[in-house]
This record gives structure tokens, sequence and C-alpha cells, in this order.
């Protein structure tokens, strides 16, 4: 959907979507609202019929809407507190060669995001916990690990080609992130000796939710169960499971610059909630931050899509995070 086009085209379009896809809907029996509008071509919905409500979301990355629908199915039966698809269809947008995805899922009425409460971390970090024990019996692992690898390739061809640039000099191939590469020079050699993105490797690897964020989780209800959505990067994420773990931490036990009390306060929720010991995440967290950089960088050198430099930033935060938080485990492991 182009920003061209006007909301009612967008709207006639997503209605026509949805009465091919839903059973026995016809064009008369439902109302459609526009609830919100992400970045580029991603649109949320509200559709109501006369005994059933849906959420509605077109995002203009197709993925593999099969393969993500069977992880969930997946985890459902499993007994995991998710948000299924229940209908799916990618289709071109209208007048546009651009490919677009409609997921169609249950409408949540009642939730709320992360409160910052020990409760909302300690239930996060157990779902989590239910979400991965269920995700390594997941009969088509091979197909995710496969796609993991390939994305991976391509991250790897994308610190190649940043390492080329700076060592032959070509700085404009940088387009307008010169100047930010230019500054950063020293981080991103580090980035290009030390960043391995294969994470297939590791004997403990496996399918992931890949994108732990407080965006990506409802708290539903009196009891606040939370909810986990959007699942659309765990079908090429293959990791060790502290690769989820580093992603929950940062975004859910750093945000508000914790001091060093806190900070082992909500280390010890969520190593008794999940059941293992967070050592290991500061060098996770790293990684995290690390592959965020590259993703961008190989957004623009194959996609050319501009990268705005404070988002590269923002990830040179999280692994200055990773690095006091290292040094914060270090002296309390050494203090008698």
């Amino acid at each position: 959907m182009s920003d061209s086009l006007s909301l009612s085209v967008e709207n006639d379009w997503v209605r026509q979507q949805a009465v091919r896809i839903i059973p026995q809907l016809h064009a008369t029996d439902f109302d459609l609202k526009e609830i919100s509008r992400g970045i580029g071509h991603v649109r949320h919905y509200k559709l109501t019929t006369r005994d059933k409500t849906y959420f509605i979301r077109v995002v203009d990355t197709p993925g593999d809407s099969g393969l993500e629908r069977s992880i969930l199915d997946h985890l459902v039966a499993a007994g995991a507190k998710i948000s299924p698809i229940v209908y799916s269809l990618t289709e071109k947008a209208p007048d546009s060669d651009i490919l677009l995805r409609l997921d169609i899922r249950p409408f949540i009425e009642d939730f709320t995001f992360f409160a910052t409460t020990d409760e909302d971390l300690r239930r996060t970090a157990t779902e989590l916990k239910t979400i991965h024990a269920a995700l390594k019996s997941f009969p088509l692992r091979n197909q995710v690990k496969t796609a993991a690898i390939t994305r991976s390739a391509r991250l790897a061809n994308c610190i190649a080609t940043i390492s080329e640039v700076m060592r032959d000099g070509k700085w404009s191939r940088f387009g307008e992130l010169e100047s930010w590469a230019r500054a950063h020079r020293s981080w991103l050699e580090k980035l290009c000796t030390e960043f391995d993105p294969f994470l297939h490797h590791a004997a403990d690897a496996q399918i992931l939710h890949g994108d732990v964020h407080p965006g990506n989780i409802l708290f539903c209800g009196s009891s606040r169960d939370p909810v986990f959505i959007d699942f659309e990067h765990s079908i090429y994420t293959f990791a060790p499971c502290n690769w989820d773990l580093a992603y929950l931490f940062q975004r859910f036990c750093l945000h508000d610059k914790p001091d060093a009390k806190l900070l082992a306060h909500r280390r010890d929720i969520v190593e008794s909630a999940y059941g293992q010991s967070l050592e290991e995440l500061p060098r996770f967290m790293r990684a995290t931050s690390r592959l965020c950089v590259c993703i961008l960088f190989n957004a623009w050198f194959e996609k050319n899509i501009p990268v705005p430099p404070e988002e590269l930033e923002k990830f040179l935060y999280l692994e200055e995070q990773a690095t006091n938080l290292q040094e914060s485990w270090r002296k309390i492991s050494v203090t008698p």
C-alpha cells in the first residue's frame, strides 16, 4: 500500500482480502476500522462481525507465513500463551508490485503492556521458558535452521563488504552513513573481526521467538497472563536460548537504568523464573546489538534502504549496556 493511496482505497483492499479468506464472510457483514500505522506499509485493523472480532496486520515483509503458522500451531498445541494466526495471505498491493502479507488473528480486547513490576517480569520469563521448551520439539526445526544459515550468510557477506570498503577507502559506498562510519571506524573494525553471525553451531541452538520486546507481549485480563505475539523472526532464528534472554533482559530490566541493587534483584527474578543462570548474558547482549547493526547496513547495501544514524547509535548504546552489565556482575562476583 503506497503512502499516495487514499485511506478509502487501502480499506477497500483490506476488506476485499478479508472476504476472500474468512469463510462465509460477506462484504456487508462486518465493520473494519484502522487502529494504527507503522513504518512503511504496516497497518493494523480491527474487524468486527456479529459474533467475532479479529485483529488484522498488514506488512510488506511476506516472510514464510506457512512456516510461521506451523510454529504458532505447534505452540498452541503445547499450551503456550501466544496469539495464533487463523488466516493469512500474500498479495500485491493495489496498483503496485509490492507484496503485502495480511494476517488475521483473534482480537485481544483486555490487555495492557509491561508495567515494570516484579510479577510482570516473573510471568514473562516463565512463559518464555514454556515457549522455548515447546519449540525444541518443533518437527520442522531443520527448515528453520536452514533459513537461519541462509540469513547468516547474507550478514557475513555484509560484514565482508564493510571490511572491504574501509580497507579500500571507498567510503562513499556507505551513502548517507559515510560520516557515521568514518567516526566509528574502530567500532566497525571490531565488528568485522569479532562478530560471528552464524549462531546455529552451538550445541544448545534451537528455534526461538527472535524479537522479545515489550511491544510483542500483551498482559491480559486481571491475571495479567503474558501473551507473546509477532513470531515472524522465529522462522529464521536458530540460536541458544540466551539469545532471547538477552533481548528480554535488555528491554525489560535495563530500560529505566536501574541501580546495582535493583539490577541484581531483577536478575534473581529472571534466573529463578526461567531456571537458568544469566552469567553469559552480557556476551549475547553484545552479539544481538551487533547483529542489528549488520541488518541495518545490509538493508542499505542490498536494497538502498536509508538508515538513520540515530538508529545505529541506539544499538551502540545497547552494546555499552552489555559491557557495563558484565563489569557490574564481575564486581558482584568478587565482592566478599
